[in-house]
């Protein structure tokens, strides 16, 4: 997640080595800070101003589950498909939505189902709802905070108890 401006500050300073002790870390793949000029064609680059350099591949990943890493790779099939540290089943859902609100419309209506409604209307509709759930129990995480905005206002509507970590409200 290298802009090329810092690429080309890393080169001065090595180019004045005769055995260059560099130590870079990264993955294309998950190349995130595009918005901030960063360039995953940065990698490549790499490989031929410094072709001595020693590629170690980290194939275990630690943080996801056998289902989010083969979900993962589908999405990347010409990556090096990784293996999982935790062994533990369960169930991941892969969803396209229209925009921002469906999305949330989605992920209100999936907690709803889960916890069994919030009123007795929907208790009825969701008769088989995991009984040992409540609001507590349920995460949304953003990889970029802009997309909160529309959730949020969604649960506002909905009437769903939350709270947010990392943004304004509370």
């Amino acid at each position: 997640d290298t802009h090329p401006i810092q690429y080309q500050v890393v080169k001065l300073i090595t180019a004045y080595q005769k055995q260059p002790n560099l130590t870079v870390i990264g993955d294309p793949l998950q190349s995130i800070y595009g918005f901030r000029g960063a360039n995953s064609d940065i990698f490549h680059q790499f490989q031929l101003d410094f072709p001595d350099a020693q590629s170690i591949a980290l194939t275990i990943n630690y943080r996801s589950r056998p289902q989010i890493i083969k979900l993962s790779h589908s999405l990347f099939p010409e990556s090096q498909l990784l293996s999982a540290s935790i062994q533990d089943p369960a169930q991941i859902n892969f969803i396209t939505t229209l925009n921002e609100q469906s999305e949330s419309q989605w992920i209100i209506n999936s907690i709803n189902q889960q916890v069994g409604g919030t009123d007795l209307n929907q208790a009825s509709d969701y008769q088989h709802a995991d009984q040992h759930l409540n609001f507590a129990d349920f995460a949304v995480i953003f990889r970029t905070h802009h997309l909160a905005h529309a959730l949020e206002t969604a649960l506002e509507k909905s009437g769903l108890p939350y709270q947010t970590v990392g943004g304004l409200s509370l």
